[in-house]
């Protein structure tokens, strides 16, 4: 588990500047619009690199552990390389080619890695630990990053230069054990999708797709909007890890057998409140502190149960897993894109950052019941 763990904390720090802080450069350059455009097109490129490093891992000596670091490494150097860049259309395409491509390479390894590695309550302990360490590394980074950006007035280059080069530095001494993972069988990912018995579960992942987007858009711009800047959303960001990290560490200390029903209905919500309380804020903003416990708490234990379940449906859908895993990559680029895309047109209608928020919130609000029946019945599979 050990090496798992070291994996997963170095996924999620490079996943934090990158996803996060590549979200917060987008408000900042292109707004709610820019995010969305962003988050689509680093989806994109992250399907297509996920898909083929399915196929590389297919029958060769190479283990995934190779795959998930070579990753991560790439998420850094596509940090450190944007750092260079001086248009923001530049900075924005390359961390979305480059990135998108890398963080595609390193969840498919990760995923894989998880599945061969992890099983019941075991399982459900490492996502719980996972996702705890994790919140710890979203309160000190976002607090070190807003105060080098409050003191650099918000460049981001040179915050991108710094996690960039310093992520590159610490791959290898981090995260060089061995883990022996048998590669995937032979692939036969369009049988899948063409398969009845994968059907009782891909709704689940169309609907995971669409949330986590709506979700990951949602909360970087109306943090921005609300605070301000991006040393601001650096704290909001730290302030909802702190609310998240003993929570979750609780929780992992107490893991469940299987995915947790109870656990994400109580989470979606906490979820509903604190996207009510987003749209709030936008007009009150002490309705603030609300919002990001909400979210804080909400979040990392609907991701912590939904990667269960994701897990759990990988090897129930009556087909190969590594076929699974290529089809429900595809079934989460479909809610993504269809999520996104629905979010793009809607505020295409109005030039208002904040009415823009309102739209999406709104959105995220209709999928969370979705979400949960989906995950409800793919769990009594």
């Amino acid at each position: 588990m050990s090496t798992l763990l070291r994996g997963a904390m170095l996924f999620l720090t490079a996943d934090i500047f990158y996803t996060g802080f590549g979200s917060a450069y987008a408000y900042a350059h292109r707004g709610v619009q820019g995010v969305l455009i962003f988050l689509a097109l680093s989806q994109l490129m992250s399907t297509f690199a996920y898909v083929a490093n399915v196929y590389r891992m297919q029958g060769h000596n190479r283990t995934a552990l190779q795959g998930y670091r070579a990753g991560i490494a790439g998420m850094f150097a596509s940090l450190l390389i944007a750092s260079f860049l001086v248009r923001d259309l530049a900075v924005l395409g390359s961390l979305a080619l480059l990135g998108g491509a890398a963080r595609g390479v390193a969840f498919s390894s990760r995923t894989w890695l998880e599945l061969s590695h992890t099983r019941t309550a075991m399982r459900e302990r490492y996502l719980g630990i996972s996702e705890a360490l994790g919140a710890l590394l979203r309160l000190a980074g976002p607090l070190l990053s807003g105060a080098l950006l409050f003191w650099l007035n918000d460049n981001f280059h040179v915050l991108f230069g710094i996690v960039g080069a310093a992520g590159l530095a610490l791959v290898v001494p981090v995260f060089c054990a061995k883990l022996a993972t048998a590669p995937p069988g032979k692939l036969q990912p369009v049988k899948t999708l063409l398969s009845k018995k994968f059907w009782r579960t891909s709704p689940f992942y169309i609907m995971d797709g669409a949330g986590h987007a709506l979700r990951t858009a949602l909360f970087v711009s109306g943090a921005m909007a609300i605070v301000g800047s991006a040393a601001g959303y650096s704290l909001v960001e730290a302030l909802a890890s702190f609310f998240a990290a003993g929570l979750l560490w609780w929780h992992s200390q107490r893991p469940a057998h299987q995915p947790s029903l109870a656990r994400l209905r109580n989470s979606v919500f906490l979820l509903a409140l604190g996207w009510l309380c987003l749209m709030l804020a936008l007009v009150q903003p002490l309705a603030l502190p609300v919002f990001v416990a909400a979210y804080a708490i909400g979040n990392p234990l609907v991701t912590m149960v939904k990667s269960g379940l994701t897990l759990k449906g990988l090897t129930t859908a009556g087909t190969a897993p590594q076929d699974n895993l290529i089809a429900r990559m595809v079934l989460l680029t479909l809610g993504r894109f269809s999520a996104l895309g629905l979010a793009f047109a809607l505020t295409s209608w109005t030039v208002s950052a904040r009415a823009n928020i309102v739209i999406v919130a709104a959105l995220a609000l209709l999928l969370l019941p979705l979400e949960y029946h989906y995950a409800r019945k793919l769990s009594r599979l």
